[in-house]
């Protein structure tokens, strides 16, 4: 295997706005650089809100964690702590009704050092954020530097030229009659606030959060999404078959960086040494190898065992944007790690060789459909496209194609609630506002997390309204 890039669908929505669908390849060991970049990042002191029942009394007991602590607990505590941050009721925004009520978190990552601006507002409330990252304004989603004009002056001085209000958690309601004459609780709602200020205050780290639909958001003073991808799983593929390709194909980096403070190599290895440092990798794949092959033979399942051979492994990728400038002035920077880089590249070379096709309102933007599947009816394709992106191909993983088994996967992952692939497949929206992931298009997944939604309307942690606290 090799680097790849190729770009699956490419399609504009009449508005003019371009959704690009890429498939990538490249060594598995840098997916921590593609997967952790976020244009849209919160400062690691940034609280997160959470309401948990009161044990001691009827109510809700309010707690808050700061967004590097939360990772910490997350990818770093025992299992009975992340099973509990998993089940912790996260403020989150009803972005239809402007309600607060409650979401869970799905993962959390960590996304680099940033250069990070301290917003004030009217109220005297603050956060700090990435110039990109979205709030939610009075005209909807819109990242801090168009809602403001935000630009960075040489002598690092934030100047920014429009006013904007943007929406923070919520006031209480008035208590309200209903029909029967019994009061209804009282419910948080958010609302706008003017800017008043915003300082450039350095590089620093950030954190990413994804939550559970409908409404991708939480209450951090802000709110947050990400970009959609699906990755193939080494969970998937028999041992037998990862233990042969690391031993005929292994991923080795394309260049020896030689030691030093900082992130990035400036300088590489002498040839003798870059030829021992590649032995020595190729030992390392070896021993991998070995252990992985004793594991197999004691039973041990892939999804435990597979995980030695990761390192070494090449890996694909697909990934659906709109929005692909600060990738690749990042990916393909000279400061870039290599490997990254060099799939970067590939990447913006497919897209620049790219025409986007003209898709209608109404028509769907739908990856890995095979030219003779265009007579199938538009539900089917919708379903069959997800299910292949979560698959990472058109075909199964016994090398055919089967519409039977996308439409059966397509349920598991509904059912399962894996709908990351249900992001690749979407629609023209009527404005070039952003709708989650996407400017200017409607994700599959929206609807189906919405229809989710409604069917399990009675769960106490979708739909219910946080009652009886004032707001932060």
């Amino acid at each position: 295997m090799a680097y790849n890039a190729r770009v699956l669908l490419d399609s504009t929505s009449p508005a003019g706005i371009r959704l690009t669908t890429l498939e990538a390849t490249f060594p598995r060991f840098v997916l921590a650089e593609f997967n952790t970049h976020r244009q849209f990042c919160l400062d690691g002191e940034t609280k997160l809100y959470f309401d948990l029942p009161s044990r001691q009394k009827a109510g809700t007991k309010r707690f808050s964690m700061t967004i590097r602590e939360f990772f910490e607990k997350w990818h770093r505590g025992a299992a009975p702590m992340q099973r509990r941050l998993a089940e912790m009721e996260l403020r989150s925004c009803n972005e239809d009704t402007g309600e607060i009520y409650h979401t869970r978190v799905r993962d959390v990552t960590y996304s680099g050092q940033k250069p990070v601006f301290r917003i004030t507002l009217a109220n005297g409330q603050q956060i700090l954020s990435s110039r990109e990252h979205r709030f939610l304004a009075k005209d909807g989603w819109q990242r801090l530097e168009d809602a403001v004009g935000l630009s960075l002056s040489p002598g690092d001085t934030a100047a920014w030229s429009r006013s904007a209000e943007l929406a923070v958690n919520g006031v209480a309601t008035a208590l309200v009659a209903q029909d029967a004459g019994v009061a209804k609780d009282q419910v948080m709602v958010r609302h706008f606030v003017a800017v008043k200020s915003i300082d450039y205050v350095g590089v620093r780290e950030t954190y990413d959060i994804e939550v559970e639909g409908p409404y991708h958001n939480f209450v951090a003073n802000g709110f947050i999404v990400h970009n959609s991808r699906n990755s193939a799983s080494s969970r998937a593929i028999p041992t037998a078959k990862l233990i042969e390709r690391v031993l005929k194909d292994p991923a080795v980096p394309l260049e020896w960086g030689k030691n030093k403070a900082g992130m990035s190599a400036s300088d590489v290895l002498s040839a003798d040494l870059a030829q021992e440092a590649e032995r020595v990798w190729l030992g390392a794949r070896d021993a991998a190898a070995a252990h992985a092959q004793r594991l197999l033979d004691l039973d041990v399942h892939k999804q435990e065992l597979n995980r030695l051979l990761e390192p070494f492994l090449w890996h694909t990728v697909i990934v659906s944007a709109t929005e692909w400038t600060n990738f690749f002035e990042l990916r393909c920077a000279p400061n870039a790690q290599p490997e990254i880089r060099a799939a970067a590249l590939l990447m913006l070379a497919a897209m620049n060789a790219s025409l986007p096709q003209r898709l209608d309102y109404g028509e769907w933007h739908t990856p890995l459909l095979q030219p003779d599947e265009s007579v199938l009816d538009l539900e089917t394709r919708r379903r069959v496209s997800a299910a292949r992106c979560a698959r990472v191909s058109y075909l199964t993983h016994q090398g055919l194609r089967e519409i039977e088994r996308d439409l059966e996967l397509y349920e598991r992952l509904r059912t399962d609630r894996h709908l990351s692939p249900f992001e690749h497949v979407a629609t023209p929206a009527p404005t070039g506002a952003f709708q989650a992931n996407f400017r200017g298009w409607l994700q599959l997944r929206r609807e189906i997390e919405a229809a989710i939604a409604s069917d399990a309307n009675s769960a106490p942690h979708v739909g219910s309204l946080i009652a009886n606290h004032k707001g932060s």
